[in-house]
């Protein structure tokens, strides 16, 4: 019986990971490490990443390029980041107490492996239910 079951086990898997510097753009990074808070989610579709600092800022990054496609100042420190499931919006909370849900629409302009490029989202406020200032 042990033999069976060791011969169905399956091999231990290994993986590749590679980890790149993308978020370079935030100030936060330049504080004390104990300070630092960058706050990330992906984007539903396609390879773009929104990250949030303790610079205030709302970042998106386009992986594959490494490049920031916009970046926005949101005049709050960010405490959490969600894209609705079809991307259409990014809900925002903020260390204020406040929630922002943003204009988060990104479409591709250009397909192919290496002349891929997107639409720049609006970034307008949608709703924010209490005063953001």
């Amino acid at each position: 019986m042990l033999d069976e079951i060791a011969s169905n086990e399956k091999p231990e898997q290994m993986y590749d990971v590679t980890f790149f510097p993308i978020l370079s753009g935030h100030s936060s990074l330049y504080i004390s490490h104990r300070q630092k808070k960058i706050i990330s989610c992906l984007y539903p579709l396609y390879g773009i990443l929104a990250s949030a600092g303790n610079d205030e800022t709302l970042m998106f990054w386009d992986v594959d390029k490494r490049d920031c496609i916009i970046s926005k100042n949101i005049g709050f420190q960010a405490t959490s980041l969600d894209f609705s499931s079809d991307g259409k919006y990014l809900a925002i909370g903020l260390s204020n107490g406040v929630f922002l849900i943003l204009d988060s629409k990104i479409k591709k302009t250009n397909i192919g492996l290496y002349n891929e490029s997107y639409t720049v989202p609006t970034l307008e406020v949608i709703m924010c239910p209490k005063e953001c200032n």
